[in-house]
């Protein structure tokens, strides 16, 4: 049993206005030709004498009319019995061969008073059909013929539609355009906030729109780049008082010595390792197409020390739009962490349109379910004797994010951390 389903409605603002353009035309017709049947007014009576009936059927004859072969007028009503004798005498005809049937209102005085005068004369509309051989000729006049004019209404919307619906469609998709531009800028700033700004085109009100669209991204850019000079100041100036105090750390004793050294040491690998996300932070390199299997191949051959320990499996080379030392410096923190805190590491690149999805699996023992989105935290550690001070996934998050992509980590089933980084895949333009 078949059930019923309410039809889907367009969503796009680009098929919604050519819909509503469509809709009415066809709105237009409808009334234009309602009021043409509502205000119409009746024809007036038509005086036609019996000889020119006659003429008209002997001229569709001659012109090869179209012919029925049943009895045209089957029905009885307004049949003028009166006057088929002398359409027959005028034609040549017997008297069954020939039918004359009154249409329309019936005017006073419709038949002369003189119906054996040598030519009548008929006030109204009529059919007459005359028979010659096998089939009817039939003419008609004055006759208001409901499905003709329905017919040539439906013409004229077939018509007006092929005429109208090209420039329709041109007019929509040059006022939806700046809208899909817009889009297409807002989900670019998603990913990169350096990218370009978008051009002002369009109705007065996409432009407003744009302006203020360009005006918010360079406020966000400038708030990004504010704080992230702050922060590199911050961890600029304090390299100054730590070499201080080494310095002064010399006249203590070795021990206390050697433990506030470590401590220094510590504070300056923080120091470091900020000034490296700022950098990585504030870097706006033009973004270029890259082949990412070949991207993540050149980085394990990179890492001698740990290359041994992972197996890049075949796979597809898709491309992505990004920043090779950025995207770089994200793979090798990822791989070398793997090795480092897994063992043997596997690497796998896969499409799943429209995306592009590296693996990174390792067998070490993994981490709690609480911490897989913790690791991405600045300064986060979950262990004393891990190397770092815990800025390496947050670059990763930072970089990939900055891409339009996310990392997320996952516990395999069998054992094992997943590292998963998903970039949107690049459709070279047409």
């Amino acid at each position: 049993m078949s059930v019923w389903r309410r039809p889907r409605i367009p969503t796009t603002l680009f098929a919604r206005l050519v819909g509503l353009l469509a809709v009415t035309l066809l709105l237009t017709q409808l009334v234009g030709g309602f009021l043409f049947f509502l205000i119409r007014p009746p024809p007036g009576p038509l005086i036609v004498h019996i000889s020119e009936i006659a003429s008209a059927l002997e001229g569709q004859r001659a012109m090869a009319g179209p012919v029925v072969l049943g009895d045209p007028f089957p029905s009885e009503a307004l049949r003028l019995r009166a006057l088929e004798p002398i359409l027959a005498d005028r034609l040549g005809l017997p008297r069954y061969d020939v039918r004359l049937v009154r249409v329309g209102p019936v005017p006073p005085h419709a038949v002369d008073t003189t119906a054996n005068s040598v030519d009548p004369v008929l006030l109204g509309g009529y059919r007459a059909a005359a028979r010659w051989g096998d089939g009817w000729v039939i003419v008609r006049h004055g006759e208001f013929d409901t499905s003709d004019i329905i017919g040539r209404m439906l013409q004229w919307l077939v018509v007006s539609l092929a005429v109208i619906a090209p420039v329709a469609i041109l007019l929509v998709a040059r006022l939806t355009s700046p809208i899909t531009a817009f889009a297409e800028a807002a989900d670019r700033l998603g990913r990169d906030p350096y990218a370009r700004p978008m051009r002002y085109t369009g109705p007065d009100e996409v432009v407003l729109t744009v302006q203020a669209f360009n005006d918010m991204q360079a406020r966000l850019r400038d708030y990004i780049d504010d704080r992230v000079r702050m922060v590199g100041a911050i961890a600029h100036d304090l390299r100054t008082p730590l070499t201080r105090l080494s310095l002064q750390l010399q006249a203590l004793p070795a021990p206390r010595r050697a433990r506030a050294e470590a401590e220094i040491e510590r504070m300056r690998m923080m120091v470091d390792g900020a000034l490296a996300f700022v950098k990585d932070v504030s870097s706006a390199s033009e973004r270029l197409p890259l082949r990412l299997f070949s991207l993540v191949e050149a980085v394990i051959d990179d890492l001698p020390a740990s290359a041994e320990a992972i197996e890049l499996h075949p796979g597809p080379d898709p491309v992505v739009m990004g920043d090779e030392s950025s995207l770089r410096r994200a793979f090798a923190n990822l791989l070398q962490n793997a090795v480092l805190y897994g063992g043997a590491t596997a690497c796998r690149v896969i499409v799943a349109d429209p995306w592009v999805v590296i693996q990174i699996d390792d067998t070490g023992p993994g981490l709690a379910p609480a911490d897989l989105d913790r690791a991405f935290e600045p300064y986060v550690r979950f262990s004393a004797q891990e190397a770092g001070i815990g800025l390496g996934l947050s670059i990763v998050r930072t970089i990939v994010r900055a891409h339009g992509g996310e990392v997320v980590l996952s516990n395999q089933p069998k054992g094992g951390l997943r590292a998963e980084v998903r970039l949107p895949a690049h459709l070279p333009q047409a």
